[in-house]
């Protein structure tokens, strides 16, 4: 049944987001061939941990990442490698706990709708436009130092739309109280 581990089943005790070191190419890489020539440096694998896997466009199980840019998938084998080298430097990324992350996007949602009926058209979208890049920081700042990644989406998605949606409030408003100066 559920919760139950037998020996033929994988389980993860503690998973973790990936701190992906770099784009593709971070990890130095050697081919097969390299090696078998012996076409190396001496000592290039002396205490180093040596990860096989085809790296080659292709080949083998090409990812798309965080860090891959345009059309360049990251091979299995440097996902893997990015994954050893968060495990030996103990480097972990967590998501935030869901009730942290609704109390965040709360709060920056609500400070847009709190300060809105004070501030001007202008005042207020440079408001939207500061708690937008306020929400990209505080994303960087929990990641980098707390280990921790705010999903921003909700966040951003309300922010987004509360400026238009006020403006169209205010809009009405405005409509609705020239026709009552007109009657």
């Amino acid at each position: 049944g559920p919760g139950r581990q037998t020996p033929l089943v994988w389980s993860r005790a503690e998973p973790f987001l990936i701190p992906f070191a770099g784009p593709p190419g971070h990890f130095p890489r050697i081919s097969y061939a390299q090696v078998l020539n012996g076409q190396f440096p001496p000592g290039t694998f002396a205490g180093k941990y040596v990860l096989i896997g085809a790296t080659a466009a292709g080949l083998g199980d090409a990812l798309p990442t965080p860090l891959s840019g345009y059309n360049q998938d990251m091979p299995g084998a440097e996902i893997n490698a990015n994954i050893l080298d968060a495990l030996l430097q103990d480097i972990r990324i967590a998501p935030l706990e869901s009730t942290w992350s609704m109390l965040l996007s709360a709060l920056l949602v609500l400070v847009a709708l709190l300060a809105f009926p004070y501030g001007m058209p202008r005042t207020n979208l440079l408001l939207v436009l500061t708690l937008i890049l306020f929400t990209f920081a505080a994303n960087l700042i929990l990641m980098r130092y707390l280990g921790r990644w705010f999903g921003p989406s909700a966040a951003l998605l309300a922010l987004v739309a509360a400026y238009p949606l006020w403006s169209w409030r205010r809009l009405e408003q405005t409509v609705s109280y020239l026709n009552q100066e007109l009657e």
